[in-house]
């Protein structure tokens, strides 16, 4: 990713509660960094579900981030507004 950066990450996660998931990372992300997450979009336009890669992809980036952790699946509703299965973080 190139516009949504580690860093970034970290500094979203940092407020964030204990527990938590992808899709309220993703949410955030959106809501309070509306053009990284618009520019890391667009470079995924060209494939079929542009918004499913990127969001994969912050769910993988998710594991740099230093002192999180995985705990697990998660079903929640994701930006779509569909219940769908993500990973649950821990700090």
């Amino acid at each position: 990713m190139t516009h949504i950066s580690d860093p970034l990450l970290a500094a979203v996660v940092r407020p964030m509660p204990n527990s938590f998931d992808s899709h309220e990372v993703i949410q955030v992300l959106m809501t309070k960094h509306p053009k990284e997450y618009v520019s890391e979009l667009y470079q995924n336009v060209r494939s079929d579900d542009p918004i499913r890669v990127t969001h994969s992809e912050i769910g993988r980036a998710l594991h740099r981030v230093p002192g999180l952790r995985t705990n697990g699946r998660v079903d929640s509703v994701n930006v779509r507004g569909p219940v769908t299965e993500n990973q649950r973080w821990q700090k």
